[in-house]
Order: C-alpha cells, then structure tokens, then sequence
C-alpha cells in the first residue's frame, strides 16, 4: 500500500480580544429631585445633555424623587430639570468622568414654569459617596523613582490602595 499526496493539516486558533464587562469606557449620574422643604418630587423631567456634542439623555424621577442613568458617556454635561408649577433648573459644567458615579441633587422652587434657577457651583472634589482610592503622580516623583525601562505600570504602585500584581518588567508582561 502506497500513500500518495499525503497533505499534512496544522490547527490553529484566531485569538481576538474583547473587553471585559467591568472595563468600559462608561460613567453613572444619579440624584433626587426635591423641593425647597427637601420633599421628594416624583415625575420630574430630566435632560442631560452633551455640552460638546449635543446628545442627551431624559429621565423622569421616581416615586421617591431619585434617577439614574447608566452608561454615560464621559464628558462635560449640562443638566436641566421640569416640573409644572415649578421654575426650571439649569446647571451646566457637570463633568461626568469614566468609571465614576456622579451625584447631582436637584432642588426646584415653586414658581411659574418661565422662570428659569440656574446653578453655576462646581461639583464637589470629593466624591463622598464612592469608596473609590484615588491620587496624583507628580512629575517630579517619575522623574526621581527608579523604574525598570521606564515603564509606567511600574509608577501605579506609587497611587494609594493600588497593589501590583503579576510582572512590571516589561510592557506585555502578564
């Protein structure tokens, strides 16, 4: 018995990547809406919308005053809010950062609804309703850490609450 034309066929796998479910590139707004004795207000409008590019969202608050959108993209955004019988509440310069939740109390005063309460205070710098650690590297720190090649997951250990795990040594390191 003879073989002839003998092909030899070699498997091989496609590897794609794709992110992970807790790594978008996404950010969270949330608050309640109440009235000028703190009193929930249910069935208030919200819009949000994009002060760059113009895309808004709208939610309606609920029956105890709160609301919530998800998957935000990250940006600078102006909130403005309705209630008949209400004057309306502008705010602009909002930013919403990714992978945070953003807290935005609403309060509306009674009023005619052409009557327009616009907020120009920042958001505060700490954010007390997250557990979430984080810092600044200052330049002069990189500059006067000894780093292997340079590699900046080497200088994350230098940010409070990061433990490293796995090689810095070099860039593809697992």
């Amino acid at each position: 018995m003879r073989l002839l034309g003998c092909a030899t066929i070699i498997p091989f796998a496609v590897l794609t990547a794709s992110p992970a479910a807790g790594q978008q590139a996404t950010s969270e707004l949330r608050g309640r809406v109440v009235d000028q004795t703190n009193a929930a207000l249910p069935g208030v409008t919200i819009v949000v919308r994009n002060q760059d590019s113009g895309l808004f969202r709208e939610a309606v608050s609920n029956t105890d005053g709160s609301y919530f959108m998800t998957a935000m993209i990250p940006g600078v955004y102006e909130i403005s809010a309705e209630l008949p019988g209400f004057r309306r509440y502008n705010r602009r310069d909002v930013p919403l950062e990714v992978g945070r939740t953003t807290t935005v109390e609403i309060k509306l005063e009674i009023g005619a609804i052409d009557e327009t309460v616009m907020v120009t205070a920042e958001a505060p710098l700490v954010d007390t309703s997250s557990k979430e650690v984080g810092g600044f590297i200052q330049s002069r720190e990189l500059l006067d850490t000894p780093s292997f090649n340079r590699n900046f997951t080497g200088y994350l250990g230098l940010l409070p609450g990061v433990v490293a795990g796995g090689s810095t040594a070099s860039f593809a390191a697992d």
